[in-house]
């Protein structure tokens, strides 16, 4: 079987009842993807994260994602995400934008600041993907 992925919604949204049969229907080759909105001042994100990831066949079935407006969503930080990953044990980000109103990765993130992003990701063997509405002269300057 070929891998998979889907959308697991905001972990700071995540009901145990409601939500469980996603992490259930991940088998051993499925992906979940948590956004962090919400997360920043949610008291305990980690150990909530921690028990979704360690109740799945592998932590590497876990992609955070780093909202490049994450001060508008209140959604972790950069360097806290990363720490996360690296905690539990994912190997997988995605760099995306929370808020869909036709503001651009690049308009958030320089492709300095994404350099230095898609850097420490690599420092720490972690894959990395973009999103976040990337026009297409956007893809080679990226």
């Amino acid at each position: 079987m070929r891998p998979w992925s889907f959308a697991g919604g905001e972990l700071s949204d995540w009901n145990q009842h409601r939500d469980w049969p996603l992490i259930e229907a991940l088998g051993v080759d499925g992906h979940i993807k948590f956004g962090l909105a919400g997360c920043k001042d949610l008291d305990r994100w980690m150990d909530v994260l921690a028990s979704l990831v360690g109740s799945m066949h592998r932590p590497q079935q876990a992609i955070l994602v780093h909202y490049a407006d994450a001060s508008l969503v209140q959604a972790p930080s950069w360097e806290n995400v990363l720490e996360a990953a690296l905690a539990l044990g994912t190997d997988q980000l995605l760099i995306d934008t929370a808020v869909k109103d036709g503001t651009t990765l690049t308009d958030l993130l320089s492709a300095s600041q994404l350099a230095t992003i898609i850097d420490s990701a690599h420092d720490h063997a972690l894959k990395i993907a973009l999103a976040g509405s990337i026009p297409l002269d956007g893809l080679t300057q990226l």
